[in-house]
Parts: structure tokens; C-alpha cells; sequence
């Protein structure tokens, strides 16, 4: 049972056995945006603004570089175990989801160093989420082992003290 949509074949019973990775992959975006709107909705209604630093220091847990590398072997190999392969696509797609949100974080944290305005935050925001997810995904990846926000950290440390000098 394939579906004819543009020249691309979809097959249903694929899609829907990514349906839990898709649950899970909304209901986390969801929260994210949340978290980054929250202080904005705070100044709307009247209330301070709460301290996000949990939302620029968001770092998945060391193994879930294994996790998601083994996902991705599973996903992308060819064996007959199929319950194996549609659990490792959920579980990839997931991973995914989670590297983009560090990813997220770093970038984030790139405009707070260098004090990016609101402006240029949401444009460059919006561009990143619906045309380069992939590409912030694998930012978020390469910040395990590159550690960008320290680096960041040390940047912004560098320009202070010259700014005072």
C-alpha cells in the first residue's frame, strides 16, 4: 500500500509506526517553545522575567551520543528484524529532535554573547528551525565533543576585557 504524493512513494504502515517518535517530537518542541516564549509572555501579563539559564545550558547526558549511534545503525541498516529497525527510527528520530534542542542551545547562547537583537533573533531563529534543523542537529552533536559554549564563554571573556582596556 503505497501512496503516489508529487512522485515520492510513501508507505502508511511506515509512517505510522513512526507515529510514537512523532508524539514524543511535538510534544518536546512544544515545551521548548514554551520555555523560550516564557519570558515574553511574562513582560505581556505583568510579571518579571524568570532567569533561563536552564534553557541556554541544556546538554543531553553523556550517553546519548551511544544511544543515538546506535539508533542510527539500526535505522539505516538492512536486516529482517523489523520491530528492531521501526524501534531504532523512533529512537533516532528523537535523538535527532533532542541534538537540535542543544543545538538550539548553543545558538542561543551565540546571541546572548554577542548580544544579538530581538529582531534578528527571531529571524535568524525562524531560518534555522525551517530550513537548517538538520544542519543544528548536528551542531548540537558536534557540541559533545567541541564543547562550543566554554569556548563562547572564553570569547565573551576575551571581548570584555578588551571593551574595558
Amino acid at each position: 500500500p503505497y501512496t503516489q504524493v508529487t512522485g515520492v512513494k510513501l508507505e502508511v504502515a511506515s509512517l505510522l509506526a513512526q507515529a510514537p517518535s512523532g508524539i514524543i517530537t511535538v510534544s518536546v518542541l512544544s515545551l521548548f517553545v514554551m520555555l523560550v516564549l516564557e519570558n515574553r509572555v511574562r513582560f505581556l501579563v505583568g510579571l518579571p522575567p524568570k532567569d533561563q539559564k536552564a534553557v541556554l545550558d541544556f546538554r543531553l547526558p553523556d550517553a546519548c551520543v551511544w544511544l543515538f549511534a546506535a539508533s542510527m545503525l539500526g535505522s539505516f541498516l538492512k536486516y529482517e528484524i523489523s520491530w528492531l529497525q521501526i524501534v531504532s527510527m523512533n529512537v533516532f528520530n528523537v535523538m535527532i529532535v533532542l541534538y537540535f534542542l542543544q543545538g538550539m542551545a548553543v545558538i542561543l547562547r551565540v546571541f546572548e554573547t554577542f548580544r544579538v537583537g530581538a529582531f534578528w533573533r527571531t529571524v535568524m531563529s525562524v531560518l534555522l528551525v525551517f530550513q537548517l534543523f538538520l544542519f543544528v542537529s548536528v551542531l548540537g552533536l558536534a557540541d559533545y565533543w567541541l564543547d562550543f559554549r566554554v569556548k563562547l564563554a572564553k570569547k565573551a571573556t576575551d571581548i570584555n576585557k578588551q571593551m574595558y582596556e
